[in-house]
């Protein structure tokens, strides 16, 4: 349901008018075919259904406009796609083994096709053939974290017709130089990624109205904004986090262009609500004394923030090749995985005249023309190094022995393990002989052999040539292990530069976002130290912080509470209902609501729920309780309190509409030490 709801929302943005029949999103195969002229709009899941019934009747959709199809598996779509000749949008989401060269190819025979959405898919580059779509107008890509922009921009400015660009959610950490070369674009949304600057490029979008960029991690916000600040904005969209000095900065600088601040829904309420006098109201923070307290939300968040490593991989080529963790240089992804991209050993069949009975040869290729692909052949020079010669086992071992050991692919399907992902080959000059050595995730492997030129009728005529060979071969090592050395130190200068570049600007966010004025005046150390101090001591530590939603469920949690993940779940002295819910303060007034906390405090479960923000009833699951308590956070940043004895009267009616009386509490001056004692935590 979460991909019909995102498609839901795309088709509001396409500003057409339909008809009733023309919004019905079809899903079930069966009710489309009943009347399939009627069939305006349909949402394929192929995890959940057969999708070639739909696929073979794709030509009786005659008025088909809209088709959003989730999980499709194959490389490329039926060609009974093309038969939906009306189609004007089409979004496909989880299908990450599209070929969108052949996919954006064949796409160009629906001539009235003019939006595209791609979600979650594999997709690296946009391919020029886009630019061919003959009314392409308006292109989404979302949750694809590989795309990369810089490289798609030159096929984005051929495609004369499109207007808007969406690339919200999909890691972006900076927009590419040559963005300026999307002059036809009108509106652009990159919201929800992870910018931190825009580039002064932006400015040469001339035809740029729209700007959607919340929900980033802009240094400095207005400075970024101001690159754009030139063209004909008339709408941004921008994150609440600005100071009110910030805020008339922006507008300042767009004076005729509405700015939206995402969480305006967070303002004040339409209606005053005051408390009557028998309330108890509160204007200052309990005093600690001196001891902790919490000062805001940002002691949460640190750690998810801040989770990433700054180690860096410092071994050197012989070093991985050592170490088991590693195939060739790089390090293994998957434990036991075997890779059949990896080294393949074959038996070779020598002419019996040449060698005694029982004599094992092997080769890395085989006879039948089997060959490796470039990015093994690039891996391993010793596969090259030795082309056209086949080996000779010089050990005592029997056929069936090595066929176990080193060639049979059915053990390696069994213990994957053994599969050979690296290896080395080694001469003595005092024994004049070969030995090579094999890698797996177990170990290494030797076994002594010598090479033959495989059209080599007299054996011991190929001796001056694998010498040559093999000293080729340990030039080629030494280069690649010199060469793999002076890039890594490279590397590693330049990982320090962007590893600590990135903790900077983190930090940047993570206190601009998040810290108190309090907060704020400290040095990086001393809030630190306060980190520390707090997680150590947190519960006390909660007693003189104000009351926040994020901090609520962490002290619940804290405090042995555990979460239901529905109200229905919670445990009431009766069966529960199905009710609608008005809140209300003393007086009567209807408050409006963002979230609401059901907390059980005899059993120690709670469940939050999310608010109408407006004055319409709100949908929840409950029951009679005397160990109820309910907290709501109010639109204009109060917190409603009713407690036991107040919920305890509630008498919730299955269809009905039952009134919570709530005791308000004024903005963020009101503590959890107070809560404790008002609600009875």
């Amino acid at each position: 349901m979460r991909y019909l709801f995102i498609f839901v929302l795309l088709l509001a943005f396409s500003g057409s008018l339909f008809s009733q029949n023309e919004q019905k999103v079809f899903e079930n195969i069966d009710e489309a075919l009943e009347n399939p002229s009627a069939v305006y709009r349909y949402y394929l899941d192929c995890d959940t259904e057969d999708d070639t019934l739909f696929w073979n009747n794709c030509s009786s959709f005659s008025n088909m406009q809209s088709l959003t199809v989730v999980g499709f598996a194959a490389k490329s779509f039926p060609v009974e796609l093309l038969t939906l000749k009306k189609l004007t949008t089409l979004n496909i989401t989880e299908c990450g083994n599209i070929d969108f060269v052949a996919f954006f190819s064949s796409l160009r025979s629906l001539s009235q096709l003019n939006q595209i959405t791609i979600d979650e898919c594999d997709i690296l580059v946009l391919p020029p053939v886009v630019a061919t779509l003959p009314v392409l107008n308006r292109l989404i890509i979302t949750n694809c974290d590989n795309f990369d922009v810089g490289k798609s921009v030159d096929v984005l400015s051929q495609c004369k017709n499109l207007k808007y660009l969406g690339l919200p959610v999909n890691q972006i950490c900076e927009l590419p130089p040559n963005i300026g070369k999307l002059s036809q674009i009108e509106i652009i949304d990159i919201s929800n990624n992870a910018l931190y600057d825009l580039p002064e490029s932006m400015s040469q979008m001339s035809s740029l109205n729209s700007f959607v960029a919340a929900s980033n991690l802009f240094i400095n916000p207005v400075d970024a904004y101001s690159k754009i600040s030139s063209l004909q904005i008339k709408y941004l969209s921008v994150d609440p986090i600005l100071s009110d000095e910030d805020r008339e900065r922006l507008e300042k600088l767009f004076p005729q262009t509405t700015i939206e601040y995402v969480s305006a829904d967070q303002a004040s309420s339409d209606i005053q609500q005051t408390a009557p006098d028998s309330v108890t109201t509160y204007g200052e923070f309990i005093s600690m004394d001196g001891r902790l307290q919490i000062l805001s939300e940002a002691y949460i968040h640190y750690a998810r923030l801040f989770n990433f490593s700054n180690d860096f991989d410092s071994l050197l080529f012989d070093e991985r090749y050592a170490d088991m963790r590693y195939s060739n240089t790089s390090r293994n992804s998957q434990a036991m995985v075997y890779s059949w991209d990896a080294i393949d050993i074959f038996f070779w069949k020598a002419p019996k005249d040449l060698y005694p009975k029982g004599t094992i040869c092997f080769n890395f290729y085989a006879k039948s023309g089997a060959s490796y692909n470039q990015t093994v052949i690039k891996s391993f020079k010793e596969l090259m190094a030795f082309r056209g010669m086949y080996w000779i086992l010089d050990e005592d071992m029997s056929k069936k022995e090595f066929n176990k050991t080193f060639v049979n692919k059915k053990n390696l399907k069994k213990q994957p393990g053994l599969g050979w992902n690296d290896f080395r080959i080694f001469y003595d000059d005092e024994l004049k002989s070969f030995s090579l050595e094999f890698k797996n995730l177990n170990g290494f492997v030797r076994i002594k052999a010598h090479p033959v030129a495989e059209n080599q009728n007299q054996p011991e005529l190929s001796k001056t040539d694998y010498i040559k060979r093999y000293t080729r071969y340990q030039r080629s090592l030494d280069s690649r292990r010199k060469r793999f050395n002076t890039n890594l130190t490279r590397s590693k200068i330049s990982y320090r530069k962007t590893y600590n570049k990135l903790v900077s600007n983190q930090w940047k966010y993570f206190s601009d976002n998040y810290f108190s004025d309090t907060e704020k005046k400290m040095s990086q150390k001393q809030w630190l130290d306060y980190y520390d101090r707090v997680i150590a001591d947190e519960k006390s530590a909660f007693t003189g912080a104000s009351v926040t939603e994020n901090l609520l469920g962490r002290y619940l949690v804290i405090n042995n509470y555990i979460q239901s993940f529905s109200t229905a779940l919670l445990p009431y002295d009766s069966l529960p209902v199905d009710a609608l819910v008005d809140f209300a303060d003393p007086i009567g007034n209807k408050c409006v609501v963002k979230k609401i906390f059901l907390i059980n405090t005899m059993l120690k479960v709670f469940s939050i729920a999310e608010g109408t923000l407006g004055f319409e009833p709100h949908q929840l699951e409950i029951g009679k309780s005397t160990d109820m308590i309910v907290v709501v956070f109010l639109r204009n940043g109060q917190v409603g309190v009713a407690d036991r004895a107040s919920y305890s009267q509630l008498s919730p009616v299955s269809g009905g509409v039952a009134t919570i009386v709530v005791r308000l509490f004024g903005d963020k001056l009101f503590t959890f030490g107070q809560l404790a004692v008002e609600a009875g935590l």
